[in-house]
């Protein structure tokens, strides 16, 4: 276990710079554009169609990797891709390790675009090393409500929050000539019926909710492929949608990657290709040779519908080197000590303190027994689905175990079934329940609550002890309802990945500070949600499928643009805990604030001071409020953040800028973003509910 900790804690210094690295973006030049349609030029429509549908890799039935392009007589040469985001996973039962990297809403939580990148990056090298041309992550969809099984994948509830997260990481991961892959297009929000569902949600809602970590995702980081939801948006299928794949993503933003659907999720050889989708995956079935064969010999599809697709994914390998280096798997890389550093410094930033009435930092002592208990106290935790990762063996450490390295200062007693007078004698009772992968993962949703057996466990210790901490592992808000009230401590862990352990006892010990932020609210009951009255379909409208008729949910976004914390004052609503929200171990002041024009917009000057006794990291949030805006609006809405750590008593002025795009909302006649004229308050605060300073701009 010692060895562990220094593995991890010495390379940090080599790190800590990693925030002023600019990583490049690649870009497709005409150049690239040239050889792909080159290349095209000497394929017959059977090679075309090799290049546009994944396949098993040739080489190995054993490794289950993915690939595409397989054209090698012209010299394009197999592509392997492999899942993400947590890990590169490729294996049959997903048994290949490779270092486990905390999850999606983790570094949403961290309010630091400096955690994506670390993982970004770290997992760029660890594609690099194992031949990986293809990454599918990130997952940008929003969460909308707690029971969907793949928020943890994913970066929260606000858009801007989320597509920061997302330019941040696809930057770092291409930087390493691997390309990134956004997913799932569009409004993948929930797992229930994911393969036959319809969202139905409006032009508006869409842009500035919905598409905006996509948009930027494309135009700010030039992501090389963006994937298609399983579902169907506003009744057409999302592989399928010219919508979504030719006028979203290619006129209005300028794509110019390649685009792949989600496992067996096209429908229609013809709609497949008409809609604009690029890559069949997992194989060949709608685009089988002989199908589109047919199309083409009887002038229903012209070929030059086949060259585009294979134009935009080699011009997209092509600009990444894919066609020119050796895809090879280099095991002696595979366990990469700087990825392992990236991974406990991202995980860092993640936990959310919740709630302390004195329990934390824990205290010192022999006097001082902590009693640990709880299904996850002593066991690897984490979502489940493609993101399910196997660390290398005893790299993974848990919170017993992170706390027994801290060393004899603590006395640390793990139960499994702990007695009374274990907990009535113990001076603080951890105790670490949460979801997990049999729970929590894709293709399923789940309850809002914990298991019976873990909120029982709960109500036994907090009516024995009144110094209870509850450590809660969860992609999403589950129901504390029956105990929030009588614990002292509550701890939001999220999936931190292998160094869930030694990052808990880093924090739960006082040697770093809290500095997690909620990047969803939490509204204590699903009632309390906007989203509660349209998450699961209302109506059922036949459709015809294969000569049958099936019955198709329909789910209408109701709230709109009043989604999560943007729904507050438009439901009167009270958040338990709201965006943004988290506590740390010292106080913050802020002062002074400015706001003067800039470039397109406004510079934003602010000053933090650390007033506390400790060192910490604070989270500071800018919103953005319109006075008297002419359609409904929500009151604000974040458009800048950033975390800044300060020594006890330090201080720092901080500078923003808020764009243009920063005050626009999408306007519906004209299909575009607009600004209306008028007055503007720009808020700082350090949740969306608590606003410190604010200052008037007038566009």
């Amino acid at each position: 276990m010692k060895k562990a900790l220094s593995i991890l804690i010495i390379p940090l210094a080599g790190i800590l710079s990693l925030s002023a690295q600019d990583f490049k973006t690649v870009e497709i030049t005409e150049a690239h554009k040239a050889r792909a349609a080159e290349l095209i030029g000497k394929m017959n429509l059977e090679q075309k169609l090799r290049v546009i549908s994944g396949k098993y890799h040739p080489d190995s039935i054993d490794l289950n990797i993915n690939v595409l392009a397989c054209v090698p007589e012209l010299g394009v040469q197999p592509i392997p891709m492999a899942d993400g985001p947590c890990g590169i996973n490729n294996k049959v039962r997903r048994t290949e390790p490779c270092t486990f990297y905390p999850c999606g809403i983790s570094l949403a939580a961290s309010f630091d675009r400096r955690s994506a990148s670390l993982v970004g990056d770290a997992l760029g090298l660890d594609a690099r090393a194992r031949g990986v041309g293809f990454f599918l992550g990130p997952g940008i969809n929003l969460y909308r409500a707690p029971f969907a099984g793949r928020n943890f994948d994913y970066y929260g509830e606000d858009p801007y929050l989320s597509g920061e997260m997302a330019v941040s990481f696809i930057k770092a991961v291409q930087s390493h000539d691997v390309i990134a892959t956004a997913k799932h297009f569009a409004v993948n929000n929930q797992e229930w019926d994911r393969f036959v569902v319809t969202h139905n949600v409006d032009e508006r809602t869409l842009h500035e909710i919905y598409f905006e970590a996509f948009r930027k995702a494309v135009q700010e980081a030039k992501v090389g492929a963006v994937m298609t939801s399983c579902g169907r948006l506003n009744a057409v299928h999302c592989a399928e949608s010219p919508y979504l794949l030719r006028q979203t993503l290619r006129e209005d933003w300028g794509f110019e990657g390649t685009t792949m659907c989600d496992w067996q999720t096209i429908y229609s050889t013809l709609n497949g290709i008409r809609g604009g989708l690029d890559i069949e995956m997992p194989n060949p079935f709608t685009h089988d040779y002989e199908r589109v064969k047919r199309l083409v010999e009887n002038g229903v599809v012209r070929e030059e519908e086949i060259d585009e697709k294979c134009q935009h994914v080699l011009q997209t390998a092509i600009a990444f080197g894919l066609l020119d280096r050796p895809l090879v798997r280099k095991p002696d890389e595979f366990d990469n000590p700087y990825c392992t550093a990236n991974a406990y410094e991202a995980a860092l930033g993640g936990p959310v303190l919740l709630k302390n009435e004195g329990v934390l930092p824990l205290a010192k002592g022999r006097k001082n027994t902590i009693l640990l208990t709880g299904p996850y106290a002593d066991r690897q935790i984490a979502g489940g689905g493609s993101s399910w990762c196997t660390p290398f063996e005893g790299r993974y450490v848990t919170t017993y175990q992170g706390m027994k390295a801290l060393g004899k200062d603590y006395d640390v007693v793990l139960a499994e079934e702990p007695t009374d007078e274990q907990i009535k004698s113990a001076k603080t009772v951890i105790v670490e329940v949460g979801l997990g992968k049999r729970i929590e993962g894709e293709n399923r949703d789940h309850e809002f609550g914990l298991p019976e057996e873990q909120e029982e466990l709960i109500r036994r210790l907090t009516g024995l002890s009144e110094r209870v901490i509850v450590i809660v592992h969860a992609g999403c808000e589950v129901d504390m309802n029956a105990w929030k009230d009588k614990a002292a401590g509550i701890v939001y862990a999220w999936y931190g990945g292998e160094n869930t352990g030694i990052v808990l006892a880093q924090l739960l010990s006082g040697k770093v500070s809290f500095s997690g932020r909620l990047p969803f609210t939490m509204w204590g009951t699903f009632e309390n949600n906007p989203a509660s009255d349209s998450y699961y379909a209302d109506k059922f409208i036949k459709y015809m499928n294969n000569d049958r008729f099936d019955l198709c949910p329909h789910i209408d976004f109701k709230e709109g643009v009043f989604m999560g914390y943007r729904g507050i004052e438009k439901f009167d609503r009270t958040p338990t805990y709201p965006f943004g929200y988290g506590l740390t171990y010292s106080t913050f002041e802020y002062s002074d604030i400015s706001a003067k024009p800039a470039g397109d917009g406004f510079d934003v000057t602010f000053t933090i001071r650390n007033t506390g006794k400790v060192e910490a990291a604070e989270a500071a949030q800018i919103y953005v409020a319109p006075v008297e805006p002419s359609l409904p609006r929500p009151v604000r809405e974040l458009k800048e953040f950033t975390k800044v750590k300060l020594g006890k008593g330090e201080a720092r002025t901080v500078t923003v800028h808020l764009p243009r795009h920063a005050f626009e909302h999408f306007d519906v006649p004209s299909h575009s973003w607009v600004v209306d004229k008028g007055d503007y308050m720009i808020q700082v605060g350090d949740n969306e509910q608590h606003i410190l300073l604010e200052t008037l701009v007038t566009l």
